[in-house]
């Protein structure tokens, strides 16, 4: 099954792909345990919908569509797609809770040791705290802003 859901992600067109690991309580994560190829696609964005992101999504699943012999094949030559880039994903613990602020940028190259987010904790007074990165890696995407917790 990881090989057909693989062969399938890499005919979407998705240049990055990210291969997550098995969650509980997550519908990929069900559907991948029945035996059910997932690929879940996302264009970015930041919840917002735009006609170049619509237009890019639907030739993904066109060519998914395609893939399966769901629509008809197009002749395609290798060249045309290029192999995707595969991310694994790390967290990063936050050591106070807060409203987290993120400090790394899509596809900005990060350092072992960088700070790449900092948490505001108000109890009183606020107070800033550093989040720093554990290796170094490209930063793929992150929430601009949200409530956490220590651990979280």
């Amino acid at each position: 099954m990881e090989r057909s859901t693989f062969a399938a992600a890499v005919a979407s067109g998705f240049r990055d792909l990210v291969a997550l690991p098995g969650l509980p309580g997550v519908l990929q994560t069900a559907l991948a345990e029945r035996g059910i190829p997932v690929i879940e696609g996302e264009v970015g964005g930041l919840g917002t919908t735009t006609r170049e992101n619509v237009t890019y999504y639907a030739a993904r699943v066109t060519a998914v569509a395609r893939h399966l012999s769901v629509l008809a094949r197009e002749a395609e030559l290798p060249s045309e797609r290029p192999r995707p880039r595969i991310w694994h994903l790390h967290g990063v613990d936050a050591v106070a809770g807060g409203l987290f602020r993120r400090e790394v940028e899509l596809r900005q190259a990060v350092t072992a040791g960088d700070s790449v987010r900092c948490s505001t904790w108000a109890m009183g007074r606020v107070e800033m705290c550093a989040h720093r990165s554990p290796r170094s890696w490209e930063g793929i995407g992150s929430m601009p802003a949200c409530g956490l917790g220590i651990g979280s």
